[in-house]
């Protein structure tokens, strides 16, 4: 056998152990539970803003969570999903640096316990989000329903000292006041509030608590 035939099947090998390795489901290249330059549509459960690496791991912490899709949307944006489904079902992106993925069997559920569970009381206020970068890294809108949650019981989900990498941020809680009840985006901290303490966009203090210049309320609110 001549060299250049030895060479040739061991270029043949390698390439039949990559895509062993790697399959290739509907020209989609899957490493595992995971692929780039791909899409599910529709069956949007919720989204959040983090990083690519972040999402398969939220999507296994949030309740219906099957599968999902990061994409570079609003600084970059998880987008999880609901309903039956294979890796048969997702689409090529044109967009490469897009990230599709299910959920493996040994995916961690989601976990009440780290965070609490039940009702928590506390003093509510309001501020104005679109002042600058939250806690998480991202810019909001006052508009939006989102809180900034204490720090006593926000800071001991943040590892190594970066805040933008909290593990409760994007969580949602149900927050219930005296005007109404309201679900919101976990984005921020808040130095200043006592433990159980929100502080809500203006939008969100107006559905809970009413006119901004009640200032301070006591609510009720519990993780979604």
């Amino acid at each position: 056998m001549n060299k250049s035939s030895s060479h040739f099947k061991l270029i043949i090998c390698l390439i039949i152990s990559c895509l062993l390795t790697n399959p290739v489901v509907g020209g989609i290249h899957w490493n595992e539970n995971w692929a780039m330059g791909c899409d599910f549509p529709g069956n949007d459960l919720s989204n959040v803003q983090i990083s690519g690496e972040q999402c398969g791991q939220r999507c296994a912490e949030t309740n219906g969570c099957t599968h999902f899709a990061w994409n570079n949307w609003n600084g970059g944006t998880c987008w999880m999903k609901h309903g039956s489904v294979s890796k048969n079902n997702a689409f090529e992106s044109w967009d490469r640096n897009m990230v599709c993925g299910v959920l493996g069997k040994d995916a961690n559920p989601k976990r009440r316990t780290s965070i609490g569970s039940g009702l928590f009381h506390g003093k509510c206020t309001y501020y104005y989000v679109s002042a600058g970068l939250t806690a998480c890294g991202h810019r909001y809108d006052d508009h939006q329903f989102i809180v900034a949650l204490n720090t006593a019981q926000f800071d001991p989900h943040t590892p190594n000292g970066n805040p933008n990498n909290n593990a409760l941020c994007g969580r949602q809680i149900q927050v219930n006041g005296p005007r109404g009840a309201a679900v919101v985006g976990v984005v921020d901290s808040c130095p200043g509030c006592p433990y159980g303490g929100v502080d809500l966009s203006t939008a969100a203090f107006q559905a809970v608590v009413g006119d901004l210049s009640i200032g301070v309320a006591n609510v009720t609110w519990s993780w979604k």
